[in-house]
């Protein structure tokens, strides 16, 4: 190897990249756990509770079941995020008060 490769190779590893993000940079903690949660109601849901005669097309099947909890597992835990957006407003507006 040349010295300029080894170079480039250490300055990769010390340096972390500015293009890979995690999953919470996306979507919040809260959402996260709500999904999972969402995923075994839904499976619960199926196995207590479901169709077995075929004619509901959610509960019959324990995909849906599974999918249809982890929407709303998704949809309820997404509503505790955080805006970033309303805090710094609200900040803005408590620190310059226009009077």
């Amino acid at each position: 190897m040349s010295k300029e490769t080894e170079q480039h190779a250490q300055d990769q590893r010390e340096e972390p990249s500015k293009g890979r993000r995690k999953i919470t940079d996306y979507i919040g903690i809260g959402a996260i756990i709500g999904i999972l949660a969402g995923a075994v109601a839904g499976y619960l849901y199926y196995y207590y509770i479901g169709c077995r005669s075929g004619s509901c097309p959610i509960n019959s099947n324990p995909y849906f079941s599974t999918l249809y909890g982890m929407i709303l597992g998704y949809l309820v835990g997404d509503m505790f995020k955080k805006r970033k957006k309303q805090a710094e407003n609200q900040q803005q507006a408590t620190a310059s008060p226009d009077s």
